[in-house]
């Protein structure tokens, strides 16, 4: 606790991640617990106790509209993307009718998106909490930003710079790991389910 409170205050990006998720992220968003199918589905990829604390809801306010902001136990989702529906009637894990694909889930990216998600949560627990988890995530992006700048300068983004940050790329590689290889049971070869 009283080393949160010194990281907390000797770094100003860690309190405006915290004011900005508590002031304007988190404003007014409704949030809902998991339904107990997609933490049975996902508990041996995840910490059952973590699934249990796990929140989403969505937002007006999160950066761009196809990027979720995950603060910790929180998930916020881009008001209007759908996933928070699909969540709520227990739909993401719906199957294509009739298909013989061992990954024939017609919401492929929206759960794909959701693992990934779920991965920052783990993510935030393994840093120690909240601070330690938000001072990681902002000390990474000035290399990541340096990296882009220098190696594609042209058409260096927000989402580029985003998207390289080690925490994406593993949260990234996690959701491939988990939905291919342990939900799907298969290869990914040429982009096709083997």
């Amino acid at each position: 606790m009283i080393g949160d409170i010194i990281t907390i205050v000797h770094n100003p990006l860690v309190q405006l991640y915290m004011v900005y998720f508590e002031t304007i992220v988190g404003s007014g968003a409704e949030m809902y617990e998991l339904p107990e199918e997609v933490k049975d589905k996902l508990k041996l990829y995840f910490p059952p106790t973590l699934l249990e604390r796990v929140r989403y809801g969505s937002s007006h306010h999160t950066s761009t509209e196809n990027t979720a902001m995950t603060d910790c136990t929180d998930i916020y989702f881009p008001a209007g993307n759908g996933i928070v529906k699909l969540l709520k009637n227990n739909q993401i894990f719906t199957r294509v009718p009739d298909s013989k694909s061992p990954c024939s889930y017609l919401y492929w990216g929206k759960l794909h998106w959701l693992i990934h998600e779920l991965y920052h949560t783990l993510q935030c627990v393994e840093e120690g909490g909240r601070p330690n988890y938000a001072t990681r995530w902002f000390g990474e992006l000035p290399v990541a930003t340096i990296e882009k700048l220098i190696t594609s300068p042209r058409t260096v983004s927000m989402n580029k710079i985003h998207d390289s940050m080690f925490m994406e790329e593993r949260a990234e590689s996690y959701a491939d790991e988990v939905l291919y290889e342990r939900l799907c049971n298969c290869t990914m070869v040429d982009n096709e389910c083997q």
